[in-house]
């Protein structure tokens, strides 16, 4: 903000997306509740684009542990790790010490480049459907949401979707 002396920095505090059939445990029932895999989906795009916006510092998953929007369920012993957890966890580890260098070009995925050390990769989705997309690097290697290992596409053609994936350059 131009009328602040000086930067400050800003934190998110409480991030979630509440669960659809969670009933009286959703902060939030009803039209702004998501599937499980939507919540992961979510989770993965937000941080990385506001990320990538440069304006915020840290951001903070509000509550790890709820049944209606946590990333573990706790409603049942052992409790339950949910996709968000996963998806929590991979993303954390890539990102972490991470730069954002940009997007790539239309191409009817959300596509953003970033450098780790002597890494350099991509967080790539698509709000909706699929699109294959010709990277115009040499690939290493394809992480998928969850952190498992995707086969190497062929011809730096990258299959893209909903879920978010991590392409990694030569």
């Amino acid at each position: 903000d131009a009328s602040l002396p000086e930067p400050r920095d800003c934190w998110i505090t409480e991030v979630n997306w509440p669960l659809r059939g969670s009933g009286r445990y959703s902060p939030a029932p009803g039209k702004p509740s998501v599937t499980e895999e939507e919540q992961a989906n979510y989770l993965v795009r937000y941080f990385v684009i506001v990320l990538a916006s440069g304006l915020v510092e840290r951001i903070y998953w509000w509550q790890l542990v709820a049944p209606g929007y946590g990333l573990i369920d706790s409603r049942s012993e052992p409790w339950r790790k949910r996709p968000g957890f996963f998806a929590f966890k991979t993303m954390a580890a890539l990102l972490e010490g991470s730069r954002f260098v940009g997007k790539e070009g239309d191409s009817g995925a959300e596509i953003f480049l970033f450098q780790k050390g002597k890494e350099d990769f991509a967080v790539c989705w698509t709000k909706t459907g699929r699109v294959e997309h010709r990277f115009s690097r040499e690939i290493a290697s394809v992480v998928g949401r969850d952190g498992e290992r995707k086969p190497l596409p062929p011809a730096r053609m990258v299959s893209i979707g909903e879920r978010p994936q991590y392409v990694f350059f030569s």
